[in-house]
Parts: structure tokens; sequence; C-alpha cells
């Protein structure tokens, strides 16, 4: 028997000793042997190492990582500070976010897959900003909201769903039969369950079955997101690249749902759901607005102040505000519009763990991200904020681990399908 890293098995190997992922969750027997399904879900449920029959760690040849030069270092170092602006300095949690964004930036230098904000870029959206063509009206956020909502119609399956939640004769059934009468969602959804994602070790192959396994309100809470991202696939990319701007979201999503799963009690879905969600009102902002977004943009670059804090300057309002009164509009369940609307400002919030954890999400996706879609300078986030999340920064390294084998699988299924 030999005990081996996540990275080093093989499809073919066999499980002398039973493994188990975050929370102690059992994920496979001893004595199966593995396949590529198999090594996919322990990696994305956290499994760092396995114990399998006839194979040592010596039998495994070494492959050196290639070294990292201190010229790439120092201009990773750069990149990462510019974004920071200072804001990781004496808080022992930030300052290790910053070293592994330092250490993953350098990472992409190297390989050659880190895209940052090119001049001929930011060229083209001063020129789109110079352009004598305004937006058609002044907004208050509030506005905004009424005048886009009747064109943005959320799908009649979720108000379907939403009748039916509130039916007393509810059952698991009942609901399968709702949802599937939307073929495109009930694949997404199964698509979803069946992946890494959960881990689940057989295949679940209805609607049904899905609610039985997750509950009524957690598969309500993922077709949300799935109808949400849905209504929003047809933005105009003159301004933000949709698909960086869809990967930043699903990979806030997926952190949120990590970072919830370490506090017992809450609901994972939700927290993937509002990451999935948290900019939103962007979209918004960009139908209706484009040239106001534009100047935010460009004046965040400028000025080097988180897009947020831009918005408020040019817009008078912020995308969290509208996303929350869009989510609002649309009949969202309150504790996901609550966490879109206070992602920015979670001291504002109650209660404060739900927001804070969508903010630390974001942060960190933020830091993470390969893609240069926009929004750059790290936000403002509190002491308080991370005392009442209360990771050690000792987590960040594991919880990172686990993004990056979950993201890939969930950009496929939120964005390429789309």
């Amino acid at each position: 028997m030999g005990t081996l890293h996540i990275d080093e098995l093989l499809p073919g190997m066999k499980l002398e000793a039973e493994v188990r992922g975050v929370h102690n969750r059992k994920l496979f027997p001893a004595g199966i042997v593995l396949g590529e399904q198999q090594i996919a879900i322990m990696k994305a449920w956290g499994v760092t190492e396995a114990s399998v029959a006839g194979v040592s760690r010596k039998d495994i040849s070494d492959q050196t990582p290639k070294m990292i030069s201190p010229e790439i270092m120092i201009k990773a170092t750069q990149i990462v500070d510019d974004s920071f602006q200072g804001k990781h300095v004496g808080n022992a949690f930030l300052e290790e976010f910053h070293r592994l964004c330092v250490l993953r930036t350098a990472k992409r230098i190297q390989d050659n897959t880190l895209a940052p904000m090119s001049e001929a870029r930011l060229k083209a959206l001063r020129a789109r900003c110079e352009m004598p063509t305004p937006d058609e009206e002044q907004h208050t956020a509030a506005s905004l909201v009424k005048s886009e909502v009747t064109l943005l119609s959320f799908p009649s399956v979720y108000t379907q769903i939403l009748k039916e939640l509130q039916s007393p004769a509810c059952s698991a059934r009942r609901m399968g039969e709702v949802v599937s009468r939307d073929p495109g969602l009930t694949a997404k959804i199964l698509r979803l369950v069946n992946s890494p994602f959960y881990g689940f070790p057989s295949r679940i192959d209805t609607i049904e079955r899905a609610i039985t396994i997750l509950g009524v309100n957690e598969l309500t809470t993922l077709a949300i997101g799935i109808s949400a991202t849905s209504t929003f696939s047809n933005i105009p990319s003159s301004v933000l690249n949709m698909q960086h701007f869809w990967e930043h979201s699903v990979s806030c999503g997926t952190l949120a749902r990590l970072i919830a799963g370490t506090k017992p009690g809450l609901s994972e879905e939700r927290f993937f759901v509002a990451g999935l969600l948290h900019d939103i009102g962007m979209l918004l902002m960009l139908r209706a607005m484009p040239q106001s977004f534009c100047r935010a943009l460009l004046l965040s670059r400028d000025r080097k102040i988180p897009l947020e804090q831009a918005e408020q300057e040019v817009c008078g309002f912020d995308h969290s505000e509208v996303g929350g009164l869009l989510l609002e509009a649309w009949g969202i369940p309150d504790s996901l519009t609550h966490m879109v609307r206070h992602h920015h400002a979670p001291l504002k919030s109650q209660p404060l763990l739900d927001a804070a954890i969508i903010q630390l999400g974001d942060m960190i996706a933020l830091g993470l991200r390969s893609d240069d879609y926009g929004a750059f300078y790290a936000p403002d986030i509190s002491p308080q904020v991370l005392e009442a999340i209360g990771l050690p920064p000792s987590s960040l390294e594991p919880i990172i681990l686990q993004h990056g084998r979950q993201l890939s699988e969930m950009i496929s299924l939120f964005i390429k399908e789309s």
C-alpha cells in the first residue's frame, strides 16, 4: 500500500482505504478501482491524498516544477500591489492572500496565461466614452430597474416553481414535473448535480431524484441562478468582455460556496447562487447606460479606486444596489437579494455574515482571475467582516486549491452552454 498525492492518482489504481472529503463525508469505499470521474470528485471535494494498492510514491516519477525567475516575481508583485493598493498591510489574512496572489500571478506570467487590460483596449474604451452618444436618460437605481425589468422577464418556469413551493401539496414528484417543463433548465440541473461540484457517487438521472437528495429549497435556488444567467445571455460586449464577466461571477459563486461550507448550518447552494449573481446589476447598467458605465470603468482605472466607488461618483449609485433591486423586482427570495445588495457594504446589513461571505468571495475571485475584464482594484474589506467570517489565514490555500479544481466544470456549465 502507498499513499499518493491527489495529482499522482491515475485511472485503474485501486483504493486500499476509504476516502473522505470535507466535513468527513465518505466519498468512496476501499477496494474500488479509480476512474477519471472518481479522481475528479476527490479533487473537487478537497481530498489531498489517498492510499492505493500496489503503488508507492517512489514508483511515481518526480516532476519538478519550473522555477519562477526573480524578474517574473517582481513583475507579479507589482501587478498585485497595484490591485491591492496596500489594503493587505497589517492584516494577517489579507497578507497571506496577497502572497498567494503573487505566486499565482507569477505562474500565469510564466505560462503566458495572464491577460491584463491592454493599452489598446483602454484606448478603445476612451474613444467609446468620447462618442457624442450620451445615455438616453438619467437614472436613479430604482428608475433604472423599473424601466428595464419589463424587458427582462424572468422565465415563466420560475413563477411556476414559486407557486408550487407555496402549495401545501408540494412534493419532490410535483416539483420535478414543474422543473421538467423547461428542458434546458432540466439538463443544466442534472449536469450540475452529476458534476464533481457535488461528488455524488452514483448518477442522478431525474429531477425528482435530484430534489430528493438536495431538497426543494436548494434546487429552487439553483434554478434561480441558471435562469438568471440565461436571461442576460445577449448583453453586448463593447464595454465589458461578457465571457470574462461570467467567469468571474462563477468563480465568486464557487468561492462563496466553499467559504460557506466551513460554517455549520449554512446552505451552500444559496451562497453559490448569490455569488453567481453578485454583479448582475452591472449588466443592467450596461444595457441602459453604457456611456456612464464606461466612464465609471475608466475613472476606476485613472484614480485607482474600486469600480463600485467609481460608479457612485459617476452615476450616484453602484451595481450592488441595482442588482438587489432587480432581484427584488423579480420576486427572488430576500436571502439572495440581501447578499447581492450588500456585498460591497456588509457592515450595513443583517445578518452580516451572509453578505460578508459574498464580499470575501468576490475579493478572492478578483485576485485569482487571469483575465482583466473590467474591475481591477480590490474592494475595501473591513477587519470586522473578516472577523465575522472567522477564517484563519491557513484556510486560504486549501480553499483556493478546491476552487481551482471545481471552476472549469462550473464555467463549462454556466457559460459555454448559456
